[in-house]
């Protein structure tokens, strides 16, 4: 399943989006996560494995929260994610994958047991409906943000032009005089 939230600034204004899916977030601004386990861990662009459930994320300015969000269901405030972050100390880089080891040469073929059944995913928690109104805010936020991006990629402002010199020739104008005239007589 993949969650997406928004972290917005102390005005509401969005400034950017995290991303959850099967276990791995990504950002679209450099942020800090603050995860169910108590660890926090830097997030960026490309994909980062997480070791729990996230709580929340900071935009952090020196120790100042520049902006923050947190994913639906979650219930921290922008001051709980900071006393929290702060309790922890700096942010950790993330942890790196450990390298798949080779696969050693079989000697001879083991037989086949029958596949055990995976077991059923267990269904996310219906949110509250409060935070299905707060979450489809943002999300209407996070649309209208791309929409103002995208227009402004597709249609530039074009730079004023300037308007033409009237010319002493302007056969409109001068109709229209004309016509002024008649109507009033």
């Amino acid at each position: 399943m993949i969650i997406y939230f928004v972290l917005k600034d102390g005005e509401g204004r969005p400034a950017g989006c995290v991303r959850l899916e099967n276990g791995r977030a990504r950002s679209s601004c450099p942020c800090t996560l603050l995860l169910e386990d108590g660890t926090d861990l830097n997030l960026g662009p490309e994909e980062t494995p997480l070791a729990a459930r996230v709580l929340g994320a900071a935009v952090l300015r020196g120790d100042a929260l520049a902006a923050w969000g947190c994913p639906p269901g979650a219930k921290l405030t922008g001051a709980e994610l900071l006393y929290r972050l702060k309790q922890n100390g700096p942010a950790e880089a993330a942890p790196e994958p450990l390298p798949e080891p080779e696969p050693e040469p079989e000697s001879e073929p083991e037989p086949e047991s029958a596949p055990e059944p995976e077991p059923e995913p267990e269904p996310e928690p219906v949110p509250a409906p409060a935070d299905s109104a707060a979450a489809a805010a943002d999300f209407g936020l996070l649309i209208r943000h791309a929409g103002k991006v995208y227009e402004s990629i597709l249609h530039p402002p074009l730079p004023e032009a300037a308007e033409p010199e009237k010319t002493e020739e302007d056969w409109f104008s001068d109709t229209e005089t004309l016509l002024t005239r008649l109507r009033r007589r």
